[in-house]
């Protein structure tokens, strides 16, 4: 018998949402990749650009990763 609880399936939060900070967390009180990763999320805030929707990320992300087909690219695009 096995002793691994049986919970049942739950589709995965895929809603993009905004970063939370905590109240005591400062640029100071931040390691040295929360730092640079502020001042990457600052600078996007800062550009010209409009926001990327769900959709959009998706299709970066496969833009960008090794192994995908323009083929399936294109199959996304049409959707």
């Amino acid at each position: 018998m096995s002793n691994i609880p049986n919970f049942p399936e739950s589709k995965a939060d895929t809603t993009v949402r905004r970063t939370e900070l905590k109240d005591w967390l400062t640029y100071e009180t931040m390691s040295p990749l929360g730092r640079s990763l502020m001042d990457i999320a600052k600078q996007i805030e800062e550009s010209d650009d409009p926001p990327m929707d769900e959709d959009a990320i998706e299709k970066e992300l496969l833009r960008r990763r090794d192994g995908y087909s323009k083929a399936t690219l294109s199959a996304i695009e049409t959707h």
